[in-house]
């Protein structure tokens, strides 16, 4: 019978099973309540033997990364990961009217973890990020984000952002955040995600603000007189300035300001000992290095072309 992936219970990705937590307007002959995914081509099926055929035959697929371009590549060591483990770290760049069946695909798949993204198919104004490990056999998804192409108005640098259950609280998705900040310092305006946020999305964007900001400080001198304000960590975070403010507003910190007559959000030197101690307990970041980007993302190819 022919469905969509309303009444879906369980996915397997490559070695993985997990159950949905939303409907995906997949069109595919659901025979039984899985489905089955390969994980690197996406392709997917709801009949164990011919996913088993299709990984594993005699012919089995030989796509072992995303389409697009690598645009990073990490190989961080046990000790360096904040999280204790040594891995590769990989993100590919899909251009959704280059590689419109690939990307549908993972929109698809993403839809059954997001309830209020509602585009799938339609992906020709989008590029995706996708974030893998590295493994022996080829590069493992994880997760991915998009963002528009062109964005006239406000600067949004995520569309949305999906991380497939078996590698949640891993460090992944706080990596991702950054990363699309990344290519917002890249391209030299701050920026932030599109609204609005699930619940889990606004609580993942206020860690990952505050422990991005305590990273500033920390690589900042904390004895320096100049008071640290929202437009130094604008830039050198590529987070926008309202969302830096509520870091400031949730710490307190405010200064007063003589050309505008009023307190106003601004972290003096005091305020370092007091962040540190709120954040003594949480893990950094996996830090998403400059010296890392094996090639310039999208934007950033087309400023050099014009």
């Amino acid at each position: 019978m022919d469905r969509t992936a309303s009444s879906l219970l369980s996915v397997q990705l490559g070695r993985h099973s997990f159950d949905a937590a939303y409907s995906s307007p997949f069109v595919v002959d659901f025979a039984y309540p899985w489905l089955y995914v390969c994980e690197y081509c996406l392709d997917y099926t709801s009949h164990y033997d011919d996913w088993d055929d299709h990984c594993n035959g005699k012919s089995p697929c030989t796509v072992v990364t995303p389409p697009g371009r690598l645009v990073y590549l990490d190989e961080i060591s046990r000790g360096q990961h904040p999280y204790g483990r040594s891995e590769t770290l990989v993100v590919y760049e899909v251009n959704g009217s280059l590689y419109p069946y690939y990307c549908q695909k993972l929109s698809l798949l993403g839809k059954l973890f997001l309830e209020n993204k509602l585009k799938t198919y339609d992906v020709d104004d989008l590029v995706f990020y996708v974030l893998c490990v590295r493994g022996c056999s080829g590069d493992h998804i994880v997760g991915y984000f998009s963002k528009l192409k062109e964005v006239q108005t406000i600067t949004y640098n995520l569309h949305k952002l999906v991380i497939f259950p078996p590698f949640r609280r891993r460090g992944y998705g706080s990596f991702l955040i950054g990363f699309s900040y990344f290519l917002s310092r890249l391209d030299g305006s701050p920026g932030r995600p599109e609204l609005p946020l699930s619940v889990a999305g606004q609580e993942a964007y206020r860690v990952y603000c505050r422990k991005a900001i305590f990273a500033y400080m920390r690589a900042r001198d904390p004895n320096s007189p100049v008071d640290l304000t929202i437009e130094e960590i604008c830039s050198w975070t590529g987070i926008c300035g309202d969302d830096v403010s509520q870091v400031f507003l949730w710490l307190k910190s405010f200064a007063f300001d003589a050309e505008q007559g009023k307190y106003v959000p601004r972290m003096i030197a005091k305020d370092y000992n007091r962040f540190a101690k709120l954040m003594r307990d949480s893990t950094p970041l996996i830090s998403v290095l400059t010296d890392k980007c094996v090639q310039l993302p999208l934007s950033q190819t087309k400023k050099l072309a014009g």
